[in-house]
């Protein structure tokens, strides 16, 4: 029995420092996973910071870029807008410029006209004039002749 009294009580050592040493054991683990945990949380918690000064960096941007969307966007309409004024104004400028034209070239053809009958009145004129001037001249040459004539018989009497 002191045998087994011996025996249990060095098993009984032995189991206490088994114990001892588990004990130690976890108490290293709980440390250094204590110490894992905390690190991570301080990691997390630098990694949660990061992200939302991203994250606000980001919405900072996309908010700059919408702004400048929503002007560029305003500016482009804007733009349509005055281009279709004008489109309008060149439209009625065309018109107009087309009536003018139109009115130009009627004056003009009108002038053209006038000219045209100036000069065949003035061409007609100088015909008739050259005729009529003809005319007395050879009207004139038969007087002379007949006169000529007459008047040599009157010389002789």
């Amino acid at each position: 029995m002191v045998m087994e009294w011996k025996s249990s009580q060095m098993r009984q050592m032995a189991l206490e420092q088994e114990l001892q040493d588990l004990e130690d054991h976890l108490k290293t683990l709980r440390e250094n996973n204590h110490k894992a945990e905390s690190d991570m949380r301080t990691r997390r918690t630098k990694l949660e910071r990061q992200l939302e000064a991203i994250i606000a960096s980001y919405d900072s941007d996309m908010s700059e870029r919408q702004a400048e969307l929503d002007q560029l966007t305003q500016e482009l309409e804007d733009e349509r807008r005055a281009l279709a004024e004008l489109q309008t104004q060149l439209r009625e400028q065309e018109e107009d410029y087309e009536q003018l034209l139109a009115e130009r070239s009627e004056e003009e053809e009108a002038h053209f006209q006038r000219q045209l009958w100036t000069f065949l009145t003035n061409r007609a004129a100088r015909v008739i004039q050259r005729g009529w001037r003809e005319h007395l001249v050879r009207k004139a040459a038969r007087r002379k002749a007949k006169g000529k004539g007459k008047g040599k018989d009157k010389k002789k009497k």
